[in-house]
This record gives structure tokens, sequence and C-alpha cells, in this order.
């Protein structure tokens, strides 16, 4: 099977599986994301050999989706600095990456690097950025990011994988493609999406990595030319969306204070 096809087929998946989780209740959640691995975890420490980002990758995100569903169905929802640990935990999710970005060699290292620390300086931290929809069945978890935020972040956070894992490439492109389509629909919900999705993918590697690895292996896709022009890809993208929203901020505060005269 071509391996666009198969990255096809795992957004598919993935989409359906954070669908029906989404409409789960907190016992499944919990169950999956806290229980689970630490059932599993002398399974995985005996048949992978992980490096520290991976392990440390794994359980992060398992603790963000404890903490989410902690939000979503218990009174910590409505507390506005419970709610602040969500882009908390964002930012520590993107400077996971960006260590070991910074750890590596190269132009594009260093370039993706940049572009992960843009990501984290432009993220919104205010308390009211977060709500719970407690009006929805579903009681998402809503995070105001814009299109142009989340696609700024897909840009580099492909870019880190093909940079340092490439043969996960493939898969991660289903993981953030997933994603996408729930921010085409609704941003305030991809980041509820993204760490079930990613969540799900870990967990699937930790389980079935060498299965996976047979399935879908796109460790042919590293080039160091393709690095360099992805990665230069990334830190233009992320630097404009930020340029471009400074300015837009800068002039609705103009407007709002000629108005104010």
């Amino acid at each position: 099977m071509p391996v666009i096809l198969q990255a096809v087929v795992l957004t598919v998946l993935l989409f359906l599986a954070q669908e029906l989780l989404r409409h789960a209740g907190k016992w499944v959640l919990w169950t999956l994301f806290l229980l689970a691995p630490l059932v599993l975890v002398p399974y995985w420490v005996r048949v992978n050999e992980f490096g520290p980002f991976l392990w440390i990758k794994l359980f992060s995100v398992c603790v963000v989706m404890i903490w989410g569903t902690a939000l979503r169905f218990t009174p910590l929802g409505d507390r506005r600095w419970a709610r602040r640990g969500i882009p908390l935990m964002l930012a520590v999710n993107i400077l996971e990456a960006t260590a070991l970005d910074l750890c590596e060699h190269g132009l594009a290292h260093g370039l993706n690097a940049a572009a992960g620390l843009i990501l984290v300086a432009t993220l919104p931290y205010r308390g009211r950025a977060t709500r719970i929809a407690s009006e929805s069945p579903c009681r998402d978890l809503y995070y105001g990011l814009t299109r142009g935020w989340i696609c700024a972040y897909v840009a580099w956070n492909w870019t880190f994988v093909l940079l340092n894992y490439p043969a996960l490439t493939g898969q991660h492109t289903a993981v953030l493609a997933a994603g996408l389509l729930v921010a085409a629909i609704d941003p305030r919900r991809w980041a509820q999406t993204g760490t079930c999705t990613l969540g799900l993918m870990l967990l699937g590697m930790a389980t079935f990595n060498a299965e996976l690895l047979c399935w879908m292996d796109t460790s042919h896709w590293s080039d160091p030319r393709l690095e360099v022009v992805a990665a230069g890809i990334s830190l233009a993208f992320v630097t404009g969306r930020s340029v471009w929203t400074l300015v837009n901020r800068i002039r609705e505060r103009t407007c709002s204070l000629t108005q104010q005269e």
C-alpha cells in the first residue's frame, strides 16, 4: 500500500477514534490514559528501546489527557487557575521538542528550534483563553487558538519529526492531519483533539512499535536538503504568522484608542 494511502487510512482511523473518545465518559479516558499505561509499562520497557525523549513525550501527553479530562468532567474546569494549565502544558510540549532540536547539530535543527520558541512566545496564556463548553453534551475543552497559529504549529511539528524521527513521519502526518480536520470545523477543539490523537498514536507505538514500523516506515523521507527546506519554511511560516498577528493587534489597539478620543 502506498505511504500516502496508509497515511490517509490512519488519519481517518484517528479522527474516528478521537470522536468516539470525545463522547466517552471520564472513566473510559482515565482507564485508557492512566490505568493502561501503568499496567503496560513493564511490557513497554521490555520490548522497546526508546530514548529519553519518547518516554517523556509518552507520559507527558498522558498527563495532559488526564488533566484535560478532569477539567471537562469535574468542578476543576470551573477554576481559571486550573484551566491555565492547558497553555502551560502545550508550551512544555513544544519546549520538550525544541530542547531536543537545540541539542542536535545542523542548520535545520537550529531553524526549527527558533520556530518552536516563537510558537511558545505567541501562545495565549490568559485565563479566559480556555473554557469548558458546558452547553455541549461532550463538555469539550475549548482553547482560543487561531487557525493560523495551528497551521504554524503543524508546519513546525511535522518538521521536528522529520528531522529527529524520520521513520515515524508518516504516522505523525496522520496525527497532525486528524487534528487539522477538526480545526477546520472548530479551531477551539484543536488542542483537545491534538492531544487525544497524539496520545493514541503514542500508546499504539509503545505497544505495537515493530508492527507499525513494518506497516509504515518513512525512513526514506530523510534527506538533508529536504530537512533544511522544511525547517526554513517552518520558521518563515511561524515568523510571518506572528508578525501578521502583531500588526493586527497594533492596528486594533490604535483604532480603539482613536475611538475613545
